[in-house]
């Protein structure tokens, strides 16, 4: 008899399997549907957990992460080479999947995804200060140098946002080296994850598939804790909804569908 995990893995193949046609449709005439695919690699994510709580398919969930991020660096070249895709889903604090790339453990992907989104926030599109935050963390992810990564880090502290404390705390930490105090930091974002997710199970406003896996595994704190390593950092593993087995998922090798699709 299968678990709602199991139906819930089912149905999230088949919403990918529905969404590529809606994603890459229009392609031949020079365009890309946004929408579909950030919905793609959400789902991918959401897979990517469901596989690692279900049966600890270290795997399965690399390779779910890797796809996450493969769709989206398709995305990403072909509008950068001049396919039309709305500015809205180019937006730099939208790119969830550069964490499912870094939690992967694919740095030179995320490295790419980094290069490839706009360098500057779309205004009225996406909010500054969480465009700053991404700013800084791709800046790691690239290997600029420390000045550059400095003055990224000064221009996401003048901003003083308090929803985002924890935040800077983990840029900061990553950017100085620092331990425990990313260690800290993500303890903190993994308080902020454990209520987000209870308000809106409060709410009766969470969806399904996230009921089912993202409540359980946090991929931004994995992300960052994965950076931390890659950068040559101590352990700062486990952290609630961030366990450290998900630090251990080699580099899966697969079929890659968007290399067919020419990218």
């Amino acid at each position: 008899m299968k678990t709602d995990l199991d139906i819930t893995v089912d149905n999230l193949a088949f919403e990918i399997a529905q969404g590529l046609p809606r994603a890459v449709g229009r392609l031949a005439q020079g365009q890309l549907d946004g929408a579909a695919f950030l919905k793609i690699c959400l789902d991918h994510r959401r897979l990517a957990i469901a596989h690692l709580l279900g049966t600890l398919d270290v795997q399965a969930y690399s390779q779910h992460l890797q796809q996450s991020a493969r769709a989206y660096a398709f995305m990403l070249r072909h509008a950068r080479a001049g396919v039309a895709v709305d500015p809205y889903y180019l937006c730099r604090s939208r790119a969830d999947p550069f964490w499912d790339a870094l939690a992967a453990g694919d740095f030179p992907l995320a490295a790419e995804i980094a290069t490839l989104l706009p360098a500057r926030p779309h205004p009225g599109m996406e909010d500054p200060i969480l465009f700053l935050y991404f700013d800084v963390i791709m800046s790691l992810a690239r290997g600029d140098d420390t000045q550059q990564q400095q003055e990224k880090l000064r221009a996401l502290d003048a901003e003083k946002d308090p929803t985002l404390s924890f935040r800077y705390d983990a840029s900061s930490a990553l950017i100085h080296e620092d331990d425990a105090g990313l260690a800290l930091a993500l303890e903190g974002m993994g308080g902020e994850h454990a209520a987000w997710f209870a308000e809106l199970r409060e709410l009766d406003s969470i969806a399904p598939e996230d009921a089912q896996t993202q409540t359980f595994v946090f991929v931004e704190g994995l992300a960052l804790a994965r950076l931390a390593s890659h950068l040559g950092m101590g352990d700062v593993l486990p952290q609630r909804f961030m366990p450290d087995v998900a630090l251990s998922a080699p580099l899966a090798s697969f079929d890659d569908p968007w290399r067919t699709l020419g990218a």
